[in-house]
């Protein structure tokens, strides 16, 4: 039997699936304990700002930074349970770089948001 050579034919699902993912990706786990992404970008920027504006979906769990290149974690954030001095239980964030590059990028752009504040939201500038 001949192969088919129609061309209207869908593209196979394979292929689909072979398509480059960007260099930058998200993830967030899930309760069940998977990581489902939620951001994906090829720019380390762009990237870094999305990471720090991501939250857990839920208490105690984690979110993630992942780099395809490398194909491997190179930031997380954890939140942990921390008492304050009048009793309460609050969740505090906690960014773990596995990364130099990455966390001095996050440090310039902690600078860049700082200085591009308006003043009259900071009262020590008043």
């Amino acid at each position: 039997m001949k192969p088919s050579t129609d061309k209207s034919l869908p593209a196979s699902p394979i292929a689909a699936r072979t398509t480059p993912a960007t260099l930058y990706q998200i993830f967030r786990q899930t309760r069940a304990g998977a990581f489902v992404p939620s951001f994906q970008s090829d720019s380390p920027v762009i990237s870094v700002e999305s990471f720090l504006r991501q939250s857990p979906a839920f208490d105690c769990c984690e979110v993630s930074r992942w780099d395809q290149r490398y194909r491997r974690v190179i930031a997380a954030v954890r939140s942990t349970h921390t008492k304050t001095a009048f009793g309460f239980h609050v969740l505090q964030r906690e960014d773990v770089f596995y990364d130099r590059r990455f966390a001095e990028l996050t440090r310039e752009v902690h600078v860049q948001e700082f200085l591009s504040a308006p003043k009259w939201l900071d009262p020590a500038m008043a």
